[in-house]
């Protein structure tokens, strides 16, 4: 298992980063790889944009096999899905979190959690995972626990 933070700070902005570990899972007789993004992106598309270059060019990612099981998922704070098109078309990604079928670009409503408004959250998955669900997570506790909802996507390898 490999583990690393990546600092996605930029300029003089508030402090910013990913955290990556590779997991290994057990199916039958042989071990996956599975490589996990957790994010927190920050609240200009600038900001954004140039912290999507960074977790891009980092040795963590640039290092993952094209067919190897990888999720992304966090706060991407990308109201308008202004990211969906370089994750999607860039990267060759999946969005777990869309929620319109027709056009796959509406984002699962996690913002704010009391009232959600706005699809701030998104899970993408590329390589050899099958999404099978996806869903917020609506216990009363967790309204007061964060002022997003939780994510809950299950896949299958």
């Amino acid at each position: 298992m490999k583990e690393s933070n990546i600092d996605l700070t930029i300029d003089n902005k508030k402090c910013r980063g990913a955290q990556y570990t590779q997991i290994q899972v057990e199916k039958k007789t042989k071990k996956i790889d599975l490589e996990v993004f957790n994010l927190h992106l920050g609240l200009s598309a600038i900001e954004r944009q140039k912290q999507a270059g960074v977790l891009f060019h980092s040795k963590e990612f640039k290092n993952i096999q094209a067919k190897t099981p990888t999720i992304i998922a966090g706060d991407f704070n990308d109201w308008r899905s202004l990211l969906r098109a370089l994750f999607v078309e860039g990267f060759d990604f999946t969005c777990a979190t869309d929620t319109s079928k027709l056009w796959g670009e509406s984002a699962l409503k996690t913002f704010p959690s009391f009232a959600p408004r706005g699809g701030l959250d998104r899970v993408y998955y590329k390589g050899r995972l099958k999404h099978l669900n996806v869903s917020r997570y609506q216990d009363k506790t967790v309204k007061i626990a964060s002022d997003h909802l939780p994510v809950v996507v299950e896949f299958e390898i």
